[in-house]
Parts: structure tokens; sequence; C-alpha cells
């Protein structure tokens, strides 16, 4: 199976591997790939399915809280007959996210079932979790049993140099490597921005932020005058809180997302350091924690950037 749109790397080899060699003559009941949140696990299973259904074979992905989703309201509506069909009637089932059910007892116990279902017609269940140590007795001792002899594999945090690696490989591909201003002021390489984080993390990050700083137009002065009004309308906190020595939650946060916003727009750590009365490490700090926790601080950042451009323009 090709790899067109996945980087490998010593880090994801071995779920790689499994889903690339992967002969459903001799899969075990049971397959799960497991890492954090970004580490291409959901990937490996749309490349997977693709491939499966290319077989012949009769193939489903469902995430875990759609899942659920689908089952109350098949429960709702009377229908868990054609619910039951559509999950059960598959000779692999390929279930995303599978911990985003845990809790949740009735869905537990219907996906239990579901996967019964299919183990006893000789299908395969192959599932990913969101998590850096595998652990089932969230989902019970039954489920839990047979999930647990099956096949595991662990996608690790990736080192700094394949993190280089799958810049470089960006951006032969003719994808952004790097926000506007990636690295940190001097002579570090932008793959130092992205230390700790895993290839589908960054790859959102660039993606989504890919100039969009470009376009808000406005000097130092009018940017940071308009983002203090917006922090006021939008999150109640005012140009005195942001610019002392306050280092409450929600703070911080803005903080983040403002510092992101004017060093990407190409001003300088010390600019914005001096303007917000912080260290250049805690502006350093600032940018870091928006890459390392996007998908977290997205909505807030594009509230700002929607609000910019339209004030500004």
């Amino acid at each position: 199976m090709g790899q067109p749109n996945f980087f490998v790397a010593p880090s994801n080899s071995q779920a790689y591997q499994v889903v690339a060699n992967l002969n459903v003559d001799t899969l075990p009941p049971a397959t799960l790939i497991y890492g954090t949140q970004g580490s291409g696990k959901t990937s490996l299973l749309l490349m997977l399915q693709a491939e499966l259904a290319q077989r012949g074979q009769k193939v489903l992905c469902v995430d875990a809280l759609d899942f659920s989703r689908r089952y109350a309201f098949a429960a709702q509506k009377r229908i868990l007959p054609a619910f039951r069909h559509t999950m059960r009637s598959n000779s692999i089932f390929l279930c995303d996210n599978m911990e985003r059910i845990c809790g949740k007892e009735k869905s537990m116990e219907e996906l239990m079932y579901t996967c019964e279902g299919i183990w006893v017609k000789g299908g395969h269940v192959i599932a990913t979790l969101n998590t850096e140590r595998l652990t089932l007795r969230e989902f019970g001792p039954r489920l839990a049993s047979r999930l647990c002899v099956g096949i595991s594999a662990h996608i690790e945090k990736p080192s700094p140099e394949e993190v280089r690696a799958f810049l470089e490989w960006r951006q032969e591909r003719g994808s952004p490597v790097r926000d506007s201003r990636s690295g940190s002021e001097g002579n570090h390489e932008p793959a130092d921005c992205y230390r700790g984080l895993h290839f589908g993390q960054i790859a959102r990050y660039l993606d989504r932020l890919d100039e969009r700083e470009e376009w808000i137009p406005g000097n130092f002065e009018e940017i940071t005058e308009r983002m203090m009004a917006i922090s006021w309308y939008g999150f109640g906190v005012e140009e005195d809180e942001l610019r002392g020595p306050s280092r409450g939650v929600k703070i911080v946060r803005l903080r983040s997302i403002q510092y992101t916003i004017l060093y990407n727009k190409g001003y300088t750590q010390r600019e914005i350091a001096c303007y917000y009365r912080q260290g250049r490490d805690a502006v350093a700090r600032g940018c870091a924690r928006l890459r390392a926790n996007w998908s977290e601080f997205e909505e807030d950042y594009d509230f700002f950037i929607n609000e910019l451009r339209g004030s500004l323009i």
C-alpha cells in the first residue's frame, strides 16, 4: 500500500507497517493503534479503509462518538435493527477514537455486541485510541479481554530529526512548512518550533495558519490597539490585564493568541515583549503553547483574525 499523503518515520513505522502489510487471512480479531491526538491514527484508518475497499472487502470506518450518537438516534426512532445491520454486516469494522465512548454505558454495551457480531462471523475490528499508555479497563472486562489479545501498535512522539525530515517532505510537496515566522529568533531551525508535536498537529497548524496574518493590514500600533478592543468586547478582558502581571488562565490564553498574531506578522519577540511588559521567554512560551494546543485555540484565534480583518480594512 502506498503512502502518498502519509509521512513514515521511525516513530510511526510500527503502526504504518501493521496497516501497510495487513493480511485479512492472518489478521487477529482485534488490532489497536494508539498514540496522542494528531499522531496520524485517523489518517492510517482512512488509508486502510480505501485499500480494503479496493480489495473488495466489506469495511466500515466510524468514529466512536459518531457510533454513540447514531445508536442513540436509532434507539429514539426505534430503528435499531437497521442500525445494527449497518454496523455488524461488515467483515472489517474500523473504529476511530474508541476511548470517546467510555462512560456511555449503553453505547459501550452496543459497541461490545457490534464487535462480537463481527468476530463471530470471522471478521476483524481495528481501533484507534488517543492515549500514550494503552489501558482497556474503561471498556469493561468482556470487551477488554477480547481487545487485549490482538495486535497493538504505538505511535510515539517524533524526534527533532524526524520533524525536520517531515518539514522537508512537506516542502517537496509544495505545502507550507512554517507559519510566517517559525522558529525562535536567532539561528534556530523551523523544526525547533515544533519539538514534541506529532506530524498531524504540525500539519494542521501550518495548513490553517498559512497566510492568515499576511492579510491583516495595519501597523503594530493599529493592530495592538484593535486587539485590546477585541479582548474587551469579545472576552471581557481589559488592556491593563493583558499588559500587566496577571497569570490568569484567560489572560495567558489571550496573550498567546496575540503574541502569535504579531510574531507571524513579522514583529520581533523583543517588540512584542516590550509592549506587553513581559519577557521575551514569555512570548516564546506563549507562541509554543498555541502551537502545541492548536485545536483548543483555533476558534478564538479565528475570531481575532476575522475581527482584525474586518476592522482594519
